[in-house]
């Protein structure tokens, strides 16, 4: 393959790496921000809802110090202003109501938005609470906070409520600013990333690469080797630069190969010579076959001899013959095997 070519498939193998690299910082980043994204918004309402009880917590503690003065609920004198300087201080709450203790409403305050009938629905269902308490209803949330007298007893409650819009637009504005830190996180960490590919990876390999090319290079592919008087091994193509590293690795390999090699001559050796040992042994024994062969057709063609072990000597001969031609067909042993054997 060309210096080019090379070169062109160690860019495809390492831009898939930096593409794969992306991909999976990425996913994490997009997971973490989406995990950010959502602890916010439950740590933000929680928030919201603690301060804006509070603010509530406040408007009815001075409603109650007026009623401990005389004022009458019903007929409490500014409490038309009382009401819109709270709201005033409170933007995120869209409407605010005081109802008296059998669930009338005594008073209303509220922004476009504000949702009259809300109030009305809470109160018919949650006259008789005698607890702080905030209900969702669908888009809206609404703080209960029931109003004493001073010996303890309910004489009414006052209602404020907030939209759930407040807690998406804060949520909204945090996943903008989330988006714009992980797209400025991103560049900068593959920037880095890529970096580090370059100056750690990918030029320490692609010098090797460089390396083992020219090393290959310097051997004549296209001449045909020519047959040396002596009996030398032909010359191996020597690197430019002398790597230690690869050089000990090719020692301690060829040398675990001349082991094995060793090995396997020693077990053919051995077996050559079980072999030989064989062959000397079933020429022995041939040779005994053919004693036999002649002493059997002595005792056929002998004119005392018994009719009725003729059949079975002449069956003897038979077998022995076809023994002797099984034999014949093996390789004749060596001498030097024999006289050692």
């Amino acid at each position: 393959m060309s210096r080019a070519g090379l070169l062109l498939q160690s860019m495809h193998f390492w831009i898939k790496i930096v593409i794969a690299t992306m991909t999976i910082l990425l996913s994490t980043l997009l997971l973490n921000s989406i995990l950010s994204i959502s602890s916010f918004e439950k740590v933000y309402t929680r928030s919201l809802i603690a301060t804006l009880e509070t603010a509530s917590t406040h408007l009815v503690q001075s409603i109650e110090r007026g009623v401990r003065l005389g004022k009458p609920l019903a007929a409490f004198e500014g409490m038309e202003d009382l009401l819109a300087t709270f709201l005033d201080n409170n933007p995120n709450l869209n409407g605010i109501a005081i109802t008296d203790r059998t669930g009338q409403l005594l008073y209303f305050k509220g922004t476009a938005t504000a949702d009259h009938d809300l109030f009305v629905d809470h109160v018919r269902r949650y006259a008789d609470s005698d607890t702080l308490q905030t209900q969702r209803y669908d888009q809206d949330y609404l703080i209960h906070i029931p109003l004493r007298r001073s010996d303890g007893m309910i004489i009414g409650a006052v209602l404020s409520s907030f939209s759930r819009e407040v807690i998406v637009t804060q949520v909204k504005l945090m996943a903008t600013n989330a988006l714009q830190r992980l797209g400025w996180s991103l560049g900068l960490t593959s920037i880095a990333l890529i970096v580090l590919l370059v100056f750690c990876v990918i030029r320490p390999i692609q010098t090797r690469l460089e390396r083992i090319q020219h090393g290959l290079l310097t051997a004549s592919p296209g001449a045909s080797p020519t047959p040396s008087k002596d009996t030398n091994p032909p010359n191996l193509p020597i690197p430019l630069v002398l790597d230690t590293e690869t050089i000990n690795n090719d020692i301690i390999n060829i040398g675990v190969f001349l082991q094995r090699v060793a090995l396997d001559v020693h077990s053919t050796h051995q077996s050559l010579q079980s072999m030989q040992h064989l062959l000397v042994d079933i020429a022995a024994a041939r040779h005994e076959l053919s004693l036999y062969q002649t002493m059997l057709q002595s005792w056929l063609d002998h004119p005392d001899l018994p009719a009725e072990l003729s059949p079975t000597i002449a069956e003897l001969i038979a077998d022995n013959r076809n023994t002797i031609a099984l034999l014949d067909q093996l390789p004749v042993p060596d001498a030097t095997a024999e006289v050692t054997a």
